[in-house]
């Protein structure tokens, strides 16, 4: 008995015989080119097969949507979609209200499309419109941030100004601006009064003058420095004991010589060039 092996198929008597089976073109549409789908083992264009839009949407095949070619429905150029893949023609824009500030009168802002006034200023303040922008100013006998509050300006009594201001001529005046200390001191203002003081390191009276404090001992003044006539200075400065080229430094308030490199001796004998 004869007859063709797997694989193969024909008459195993005929003088042809047995061929090979002819394979699929394809078994998935991954097989296929990008915008071709696998249908009945034969790769082609779905679109044109299964035509599933409306004119006038035209089919296209999402080439990247494997393991399954999709397929979606565009509308053309001025046309949108009703949802229910019927196109529909786009109706024409009507304009409603203001797009820019250039659209309204000079005293008018655009807002939400509706030209209104912009003016938005703080209590006791007036607002004028110039070129569609707001311009907030204090009302006569007010002060302050106008677009956020203005208050009266003046007083009647020190009780309305502050603990450093006092009321005059119904205004509220630095005390110190009114009061002049000695040289050296500094005015504060307390209590709607003024105050003189000698800063820090000085004394004296603050309404006449203020000095530097001075010293009474070595111990008060700094290492480099001894007390002198109650003042810190340098010892160096007021007696220098060295001999050239020896040089005068200053150790725990006491003045001492010191070679340059290069040189020896003391104080006494000065200094002499190293063998």
């Amino acid at each position: 008995m004869c007859r063709c092996p797997p694989g193969f198929e024909g008459n195993p008597y005929a003088g042809a015989g047995c061929r090979p089976e002819p394979k699929p073109e394809c078994t998935r549409d991954a097989d296929c080119p990008s915008t071709f789908a696998c249908m009945n083992e034969r790769c082609g264009d779905p679109c044109a097969v299964h035509k599933p839009c409306s004119a006038p949407a035209r089919c296209t095949v999402v080439p990247d949507s494997l393991p399954v070619r999709t397929m979606i429905c565009k509308c053309p150029e001025g046309y949108v979609s009703s949802g229910n893949g019927v196109c529909k023609t786009i109706p024409p824009f009507t304009k409603v209200g203001c797009v820019a500030d250039t659209e309204c009168p000079s005293d008018k802002a655009c807002f939400n499309s509706v030209c209104r006034d912009p003016c938005n200023c703080g209590t006791n303040a007036d607002c004028r419109v110039a070129e569609h922008r707001p311009i907030c100013t204090c009302k006569v006998g007010f002060e302050g941030n106008p677009e956020i509050q203005c208050t009266r300006v003046g007083c009647l009594s020190d009780d309305e100004c502050s603990g450093k201001d006092a009321c005059l001529n119904q205004h509220c005046v630095p005390v110190c601006k009114a009061t002049s200390c000695g040289d050296g001191a500094i005015c504060y203002g307390v209590s709607h009064k003024p105050i003189c003081e000698c800063p820090p390191g000085f004394q004296g009276n603050p309404k006449v003058a203020c000095t530097a404090v001075g010293c009474r001992s070595d111990s008060e003044c700094p290492s480099d420095k001894a007390c002198y006539n109650a003042q810190c200075q340098s010892p160096c400065a007021i007696d220098d004991p060295c001999i050239a080229p020896s040089k005068c430094l200053v150790y725990d308030h006491k003045a001492d010589c010191s070679c340059p490199p290069g040189f020896l001796g003391n104080k006494k004998l000065g200094c002499e060039k190293s063998k």
